[in-house]
């Protein structure tokens, strides 16, 4: 290592005060235009447009996204005939399976009807 000291006096902005009061002064001229667009964008409205197009963009993809999401899911089949199959091979009555697939609750006299019949 070495034990020098490193001169950062080049780097003083305090060196040439006017120099330096030129350069601040000419950046704040650079950024006053857009300091002023800034400060009109700062109401909600001004916000508002400032994110129109990105929340637009947002909200088309989220719609695609939600359409395809629906479009691959498919609604519920009726029963097929393999499914009352295991149904009767366990022993349950083929109207019962389809009235507990359906969700369709059957009146007193055709419960009484089928559990008779044994259909």
């Amino acid at each position: 290592m070495n034990d020098e000291r490193i001169d950062f006096t080049p780097l003083d902005p305090n060196r040439d005060p006017e120099r330096f009061e030129a350069r601040v002064g000419a950046i704040l001229a650079a950024a006053r235009t857009r300091l002023a667009a800034r400060r009109t964008r700062e109401t909600v409205l001004g916000q508002l447009a400032v994110w129109w197009r990105p929340l637009l963009a947002a909200a088309a993809i989220a719609g695609i996204v939600s359409a395809l999401t629906l479009a691959g899911n498919q609604a519920p089949s009726t029963p097929t005939d393999s499914e009352i199959g295991v149904a009767e091979a366990i022993g349950v009555p083929v109207q019962i399976a389809q009235w507990v697939r359906s969700d369709v609750t059957p009146g007193p006299t055709e419960l009484l009807a089928t559990l008779e019949t044994g259909q």
